[in-house]
């Protein structure tokens, strides 16, 4: 997978909550922007590619479940 990729975060309904992200292996703005996400919803968001492409990874598909941290 190209590490420049855009990501993105959707929550349970497949519904789009941002898009363009830096992708995770250049930097933690998905990762941290998604945490953010499901903490400030009380609910699991998905992060994942924006486009699939021919590779396959954790975030391909349905993505990696965020779950809210736990207070």
């Amino acid at each position: 997978m190209s590490t420049n990729n855009a990501m993105m975060v959707c929550d349970s309904d497949g519904n789009a909550l941002t898009d363009g992200l830096e992708s995770v292996y250049v930097s933690d703005q998905a990762r941290q922007s998604a945490q953010r996400l499901a903490d400030e919803r009380g609910a699991s968001v998905w992060l994942s590619w924006s486009r699939d492409d021919e590779e396959t990874d954790e975030y391909s598909g349905g993505g990696v479940e965020i779950a809210p941290s736990v207070q």
